[in-house]
């Protein structure tokens, strides 16, 4: 009886599954629905995701399922690597299944707003500079 119902059983059959998770958090498919960015206000930060109040609510059936707070995660942030509470942003809305997000997220102030672009006489120093 050597070799016999080997195989039967105990195999890999029903294990396959496991690799195929389903998506969560950042990666779940995503449906855009704001057309512009939406301004708003970090109300929570938790190290690699948080929660931002939109100054506008969302109008969406989901809107209410967070208490119309927004999920963002840190992967969703331009040009900065965490949020604080109590700061102003800008951001695209989306919903997943888990609710309404928000991505492309900016933080005010990033950008030099109130500098009239002032800053680019700084160019004036290149040519010496360089030549030492």
């Amino acid at each position: 009886g050597k070799g016999k119902g080997k195989g039967k059983g105990k195999g890999k059959k029903g294990k396959g599954k496991e690799p195929t998770k389903r998506p969560t958090g950042p990666n779940l498919p995503r449906t855009r629905l704001s057309i512009e960015k939406e301004k708003g206000e970090v109300v929570e930060w938790k190290g690699k995701y948080g929660w931002i109040k939109p100054n506008t609510p969302v109008d969406h059936p989901l809107a209410g399922k967070h208490r119309g707070k927004l999920y963002i995660h840190s992967q969703d942030l331009i040009s900065v690597d965490d949020l604080s509470s109590g700061q102003a942003c800008w951001f695209h809305v989306f919903s997943d299944v888990s609710g309404l997000g928000a991505e492309e997220c900016e933080v005010e102030g990033d950008w030099d707003v109130d500098g009239d672009g002032d800053w680019e006489e700084e160019g004036e120093w290149s040519d010496e500079d360089w030549a030492k």
